[in-house]
């Protein structure tokens, strides 16, 4: 019965994806040539036959990219920014396979501005229906409609997890009717009832039909796990394992098929692919805005610097980035020339005797890191991430902190969540890597936008004792 419910609605899917595009094909022709808005040099506009074989393309490749882009699977457990940014890049590769079809198709070129228009308008349309529609499901599923019930087999950390996700997120539509465990039956644990044991899941279920089966169990019950799948391959419920991946303390995970096998990524950066472009194109725009209208202050700077002590105005340092590679960090020169005479130290307060009294203000209000928008630019930092290390620095933090070094699945940053909230400099480094983490896990671009503007309300003011992030020295065979 799930089985045909789901064929009727990726049917109505489909259907309405069509009408959808048709709509806006025949909305973007009438603005262009019958609104009175844009000039044409026939002496009449064309009729509707003009984009008749396009909209059938469209048509035909909607059905086509969208189906291999599987935006007609369920989405229950999928956040609607995820799936507006799937129908983006679905939408983008339709208009641009179509336009290469259309160019063959026509004796004369489509309209550039309504082929512009319908770029523009179709993806905005699609995306806003398709929320649209997820509004209405989540107002059918808070009045009870649209539930599927769910068991989750295992009780424990996992299972737990499971249901606070659920509950947290009823958008999903699932709603969880009992646990099977071995232990506690008859209780309940988070006000759900505990059936068991585990060798009569299938009778369990049989008794009490559920719509979904999670299968929760922890790492060290692999033998039980194969019992209940061995149990449960003779019921037609629906069955997702949900493997135990929060043990690994890791980062994000992600699932790939090669070939016939399941593999699991458990140090997954959301930063990779067309995320790292756009993240990319971002910083690159926003470091050469930041140096132009900051190059005055740079350029006081730079004199107060060479004219208030004894050595460079700027210095130079290696910095493990992305990866682990070396880089060179560049900032204003807030020490005394010979401040490293003694090796590297990590650590260095406002109240270190080697800083000078410009540089005390420099580092209060992280003007020495200005330089670093040359690295952004270049490419070795980005504006929000991790602040980088020096190596011979992270070659003892990793023996300390087991996971130290997911750090370098990022760009190091200017800034960063752990620097926002106050942990910089000789703050708790455990603190620090927390923060680091949950900001790998879940970034976003809105994330960044967040990061960067408490950079800018609070960010920039060091407390007393705190210094940019940890170097505490400044080598002078490197110094330019």
């Amino acid at each position: 019965m799930l089985k045909e419910h789901s064929q009727v609605v990726v049917a109505l899917m489909a259907l309405l994806d069509v009408a959808v595009t048709v709509a806006t094909w025949l909305a973007c022709y009438w603005v262009r040539f019958h609104s009175g808005w844009f000039s044409y040099i026939e002496p009449e506009p064309p009729g509707v036959s003009y984009i008749a074989d396009v909209i059938v393309v469209t048509v035909l490749l909607v059905l086509l990219i969208f189906a291999a882009l599987r935006l007609y699977r369920p989405r229950r457990i999928q956040s609607p920014l995820a799936e507006a940014w799937d129908l983006l890049k679905a939408c983008l590769a339709v208009w641009a396979v179509e336009v290469v079809i259309s160019h063959f198709l026509h004796s004369a070129p489509v309209s550039r501005k309504l082929q512009g228009m319908f770029l523009v308008v179709w993806p905005v349309v699609m995306i806003g229906y398709r929320a649209t529609a997820r509004v209405g499901l989540r107002r059918l599923r808070r009045a009870g409609r649209n539930i599927r019930s769910c068991a989750i087999v295992g009780a424990g950390r996992l299972g737990q997890t499971l249901l606070h996700v659920l509950r947290r997120r009823r958008w999903s539509g699932y709603e969880v009717a009992y646990f099977i465990e071995d232990r506690r039956i008859g209780q309940t644990l988070r006000d759900v009832p505990i059936h068991g044991p585990l060798a009569e899941a299938d009778r369990i279920l049989e008794a009490e039909p559920v719509d979904v089966v999670f299968i929760a169990l922890a790492r060290d019950r692999g033998r039980q796990l194969e019992g209940v799948l061995d149990d449960l391959s003779g019921e037609t419920v629906d069955v997702n394992v949900v493997p135990d991946l929060l043990s690994y303390h890791f980062l994000r995970h992600e699932v790939r098929q090669f070939g016939p096998l399941p593999i699991v990524n458990i140090t997954h950066s959301r930063q990779t692919g067309w995320n790292a472009v756009a993240k990319r194109v971002f910083d690159i725009i926003m470091s050469l805005v930041a140096l132009i209208v900051l190059s005055p202050l740079m350029l006081v700077l730079v004199l107060l610097v060479k004219l208030t002590s004894r050595g460079t105005v700027f210095y130079k340092q290696c910095r493990a980035g992305l990866g682990g590679e070396a880089f060179t960090i560049y900032k204003f020169r807030s020490m005394v020339a010979d401040a490293e005479r003694r090796g590297p130290q990590w650590g260095a307060g406002l109240d270190d005797p080697r800083i000078t009294r410009l540089g005390r203000v420099l580092r209060k209000f992280s003007l020495d890191e200005l330089p670093q928008l040359l690295n952004v630019l270049r490419g070795e930092m980005s504006l929000v991430g991790p602040r980088p290390e020096r190596p011979e620095f992270i070659r003892r933090f990793r023996r300390r902190f087991s996971r130290y070094m997911l750090r370098h699945h990022v760009k190091s940053g200017m800034t960063g969540w752990a620097q926002v909230n106050g942990y910089r400099g000789q703050a708790d480094l455990k603190k620090r890597l927390q923060f680091d983490l949950d900001y790998i896990n879940r970034w976003s671009f809105g994330f960044d936008l967040w990061i960067l503007l408490l950079t800018v309300a609070r960010g920039f003011v060091h407390p007393r004792g705190s210094h940019s992030d940890g170097d505490g020295s400044h080598p002078t065979e490197d110094e330019v």
